[in-house]
């Protein structure tokens, strides 16, 4: 399976245009060697034969192209039939293989991906009530954080009612968005915790775009979506890493690398082959910055505010010893915790970022109330620039050097 983006309308008229071309010539030249052979007569001498096919074969090419015709007629008339026959002949070649060489540029060129002219994107998908984030890297390395997901509320004596295709978002929404977009591959998927509405589009994404490698927050979810995930990956072959705070700067490209902050410590409770087993998952939820052209993004899962304690005592630590990441240091957008919701984005946390930018993924009209007034008002009050996909629709980021360009797809 190949994937395409999109092209644009010029790139399509062109590939027609040279395709209309090349299909014509060939057509006249096909009819014209048939005209050629049923003109020849079976009762003619074996002289005769051979006088008539030198003759149509001379005339082979003409009236494909006015001009060329015109000329060769007039090399014709001065005697030179020789030289107007390699005209003729080798012109409508020329003209042949110059459009099919067009037409392998075309397609060559339209599979790639967009070029973004040295600068990085992060785009936050408009996936409901959920999280998904495509990172581009200026390399042009794709990694999607989180695949929204349907959440299903319907009680097992119900499940009559249910459709025989129901709506996925990972199926509707996230896969045909990546192809669009030409992604050919993905250099990772990032699952920052178990939860459906962050995962439950994965599936989709494993099944139909390739995938180098899966990286999640070293727990297990109790869940059906996250079993069958974590099955699909090792079916495929995916390598599965875990992530957090011990593990060090992850190098993606020459201008991009991430930073896990979060967890910190394995979890304790219940463990299945050495892995904690955690049904409450946002508060293991990975945090981490990505820096990419010097502009740096925090991403926070569903994170809560006792792991936002957590994160900044130690980067304290951290700080006290001399190494580390600093969280005094500004960052230039942060993904809102948990959709907006009032068990996260604390005030201290908030004071120790410092966003310029923030970005809150929540669904139109969610039943849980997302986000909630009082961490709005509290992004309102530390300065930050808000937007949210269930007003704003899906939020692009282009980061150039040390520049961020934000553009959103609904007005």
């Amino acid at each position: 399976m190949t994937l395409w983006p999109s092209p644009s309308l010029a790139w399509i008229l062109a590939y027609y245009v040279a395709l209309y071309v090349l299909l014509s010539i060939v057509k006249k030249k096909s009819e014209h060697q048939g005209a050629a052979m049923n003109n020849s007569d079976d009762t003619v001498p074996l002289e005769g034969r051979d006088s008539l096919n030198s003759r149509a074969d001379l005339s082979e090419p003409t009236a494909v192209f006015p001009l060329v015709d015109q000329w060769a007629g007039s090399l014709r008339w001065r005697g030179f039939i020789t030289t107007s026959h390699y005209v003729e002949r080798y012109a409508v070649r020329s003209v042949i293989m110059l459009l099919s060489v067009v037409l392998g540029a075309l397609l060559y060129t339209g599979y790639q991906s967009p070029s973004m002219g040295g600068a990085g994107l992060v785009q936050f998908l408009d996936v409901g009530q959920g999280d998904s984030i495509l990172v581009t890297t200026p390399e042009g390395k794709h990694i999607l954080i989180d695949g929204g997901g349907t959440v299903n509320f319907r009680k097992e004596k119900d499940a009559w009612k249910e459709r025989k295709a129901p709506f996925e978002v990972g199926e509707k929404v996230v896969v045909p968005l990546l192809k669009k977009r030409g992604v050919h591959q993905l250099e990772a998927v990032i699952m920052t915790h178990g939860d459906q509405d962050h995962i439950g589009g994965l599936l989709a994404v494993l099944k139909e775009i390739p995938v180098k490698s899966v990286v999640f927050n070293g727990t297990l979810a109790d869940s059906d979506s996250f079993r069958e995930l974590m099955s699909t990956a090792v079916q495929r072959n995916v390598p599965i890493y875990q992530a957090g705070a011990e593990r060090g700067p992850w190098k993606v490209d020459k201008y991009t690398d991430i930073q896990f902050l979060f967890p910190i410590f394995p979890e304790s409770g219940e463990t299945i082959n050495s892995l904690p087993l955690i049904k409450e998952q946002n508060h293991a939820s990975l945090v981490f910055v990505l820096q990419m052209n010097g502009s740096r993004v925090l991403f926070t899962g569903d994170t809560d505010q006792a792991a936002e304690q957590k994160i900044l005592l130690h980067l304290e630590e951290l700080l006290h010893e001399g190494s580390g990441l600093q969280a005094d240091n500004p960052v230039d957008v942060m993904k809102v915790a948990h959709h907006g919701s009032k068990t996260s984005t604390s005030a201290a946390w908030l004071n120790a970022w410092k966003p310029r930018t923030a970005v809150i993924s929540a669904g139109v009209n969610n039943m849980y109330g997302h986000p909630h007034t009082d961490v709005v008002g509290r992004l309102e009050r530390s300065g930050s620039i808000i937007y949210q996909t269930n007003l704003h629709g899906e939020v692009q980021m282009r980061m150039k050097e040390n520049h961020i360009e934000i553009r959103t797809k609904l007005p």
